[in-house]
């Protein structure tokens, strides 16, 4: 699936990337070597055959992408040293977030306060990766925005909310598995009235 998301967008690129950091922070320490790297090889495999595709794709058939083409070592360092870049991403990144929610985000900690976080840990390691990929995203997103050599609020203004749009229902389902169900709270009620 990381694979098809390569092949979709460029930012599946980065989503492979994710999904292995994230893959390799939550296991590497929990499970064997010879578990991992199994595990480890049947991500490779399933992604070998879309790489090779997009590798061809990209090489042969279409024109070299123009946030690669417009970097140089000197000015790709110099925007990455411009303090004002990381102002302007980080103001306009929490702007748009909030823009995108609107008056929607008072569910969140509504539903937060009703239902409350689960305890279970059923899902938990799925949920800590999941939640590391996104991080990474947006830190892949951030860094993108930093060291792009076309004009930095125009690439902002006509980008961001697509890209922020695209991660949201991910960040709507994490947040959902992660809190208490309403037949939990309702049974934990009945046997306490019971007692």
């Amino acid at each position: 699936m990381a694979g098809l998301g390569a092949w979709t967008k460029n930012e599946g690129l980065l989503l492979v990337l994710s999904v292995f950091i994230a893959y390799v922070l939550m296991t590497i320490s929990k499970i064997s070597w010879r578990q991992y790297l199994k595990e480890l090889r049947a991500f490779i495999i399933g992604l070998f055959p879309i790489v090779i595709l997009l590798a061809y794709f990209k090489f042969q058939l279409v024109p070299s992408n123009d946030l690669v083409a417009g970097q140089a070592i000197n000015t790709t360092t110099a925007r990455l040293l411009d303090l004002s870049r990381y102002v302007v991403v980080g103001k306009t990144f929490f702007l748009e977030f909030f823009e995108i929610l609107e008056g929607r985000i008072i569910i969140f900690p509504a539903l937060f306060l009703f239902l409350g976080f689960s305890s279970s840990r059923i899902f938990k390691k799925n949920n800590y990766q999941s939640i590391i990929i996104l991080l990474l995203m947006l830190s892949g997103y951030f860094m993108v925005y930093i060291i792009t050599p076309h004009d930095l609020n125009w690439h902002l203004n006509t980008s961001l909310k697509r890209l922020f749009l695209q991660l949201l229902p991910s960040v709507i389902f994490i947040f959902f598995m992660n809190l208490n169900k309403l037949e939990v709270i309702t049974r934990t009620k009945n046997e306490s009235t019971r007692t």
